[in-house]
């Protein structure tokens, strides 16, 4: 992907254009070369290749980059996760905020009544752990940082498995901040 003039296009190896830059918007997918574009006049996200073919049709409110084989997009109201030919593996239901997927598992939030619970699925769209923390983070060498409790008289913390069995707990009150890559 090149910019050029404020608009995006990719261009061969040897500096011909596969496609002319036409794009207001371009971000690598971060798989294989694939590419997510988007132009002012309909705001939608669409995944292209390298060659230039369009693999979706302009549909995606909004796009995350690829992890494990699938990306997150939101459709309307809800959030799906596709793969990389554009199909959709599964949706979630409205309340659900999905992140990337790390591990095997991706980092989800419920929202109900403005309070968030945060939970995992598996690449089936399943809850491997229900939503239930206060903060989480993403899974790295088979254990997740999580927000046990958020009552201000026990603000506990700890790392969980893949099983969401907390196998270390910190004994002080949140000694680490959550960041979300």
């Amino acid at each position: 992907m090149v910019e050029t003039d404020s608009l995006w296009g990719i261009i061969s190896v040897d500096g011909h254009w596969i496609v002319p830059p036409k794009y207001d918007y371009a971000c690598r997918a971060w798989v294989g070369d694939l590419a997510w574009i988007r132009t002012k006049s309909d705001e939608k996200w669409s995944l292209i290749g390298s060659d230039g073919k369009v693999i979706t049709e302009r549909k995606f409110d909004e796009m995350d980059a690829f992890s494990e084989g699938l990306a997150a997009v939101k459709m309307g109201d809800r959030y799906a996760f596709i793969d990389t030919t554009g199909t959709v593996v599964f949706t979630l239901e409205p309340e659900y905020y999905p992140m990337h997927f790390s591990d095997g598992l991706a980092l989800v939030v419920q929202t109900i009544d403005s309070t968030d619970r945060w939970g995992y699925i598996n690449k089936k769209g399943k809850w491997v752990i229900p939503p239930q923390f206060s903060d989480a983070n993403h899974f790295h060498g088979g254990l997740a940082y999580v927000i046990l409790s958020d009552d201000p008289k026990d603000r506990r913390s700890g790392y969980i498995n893949h099983r969401g069995q907390v196998v270390w707990q910190f004994k002080d009150k949140y000694p680490i901040e959550i960041w979300r890559f």
